[in-house]
């Protein structure tokens, strides 16, 4: 599991600024279906009838999009460029935009802090359970099954493991 930060790490706020908007940036065409709706190229009106969004955003997340190399710009049209198609449609190898919706839940949360300081009460019933189980769900394979291995040999006796919270990112793998 990866941890979120540890006491003795530096911390350079330019840099952490910097990740945070391409994080949001990515997470938000995500969330949109804009990766899924170009990976073939289409020009922005068509991407604008197949997702029902405003022209005007469209071309400005595209835009930056092809700015960090997540989406190729072609005559009139865009395309999702093939270093990003395993992050971010599903099926791919490094696959992580099953997790981007629910990170954009965690920071929603973490923006509401300043008001639950000052005593405003959380809503427990806020944030997206289908983008919580995509989530978990979205983890390769193989991560699950190097997990699994994990605990089987720390304890050698034990032929099954039982992931009891990982919702649909649970498996079983015996012996």
């Amino acid at each position: 599991m990866a941890k979120m930060w540890t006491s003795n790490e530096g911390f350079d706020f330019e840099t952490a600024r910097d990740y945070a908007s391409k994080l949001v940036l990515i997470g938000s065409a995500q969330r949109a279906g804009i990766f899924e709706a170009l990976s073939e190229e289409k020009d922005i009106p068509t991407l604008k009838r197949t997702l029902n969004a405003d022209e005007r955003a469209l071309f400005i997340i595209l835009e930056a999009l092809a700015t960090l190399g997540y989406v190729e710009k072609r005559p009139g049209k865009y395309i999702i460029a093939n270093k990003a198609r395993a992050f971010f449609l599903e099926g791919g190898n490094d696959y992580v935009g099953g997790s981007l919706p629910h990170f954009l839940d965690i920071m929603e949360g973490w923006l509401k802090l300043p008001g639950i300081i000052k005593g405003a009460k959380p809503d427990m019933a806020e944030g997206d359970v289908v983008a919580f189980m995509n989530a978990m769900a979205s983890r390769p394979d193989k991560v699950v099954e190097e997990a699994v291995d994990y605990c089987l040999k720390r304890k050698k006796m034990q032929k099954n493991v039982l992931d009891l919270g990982e919702g649909p990112a649970n498996t079983q793998k015996p012996l």
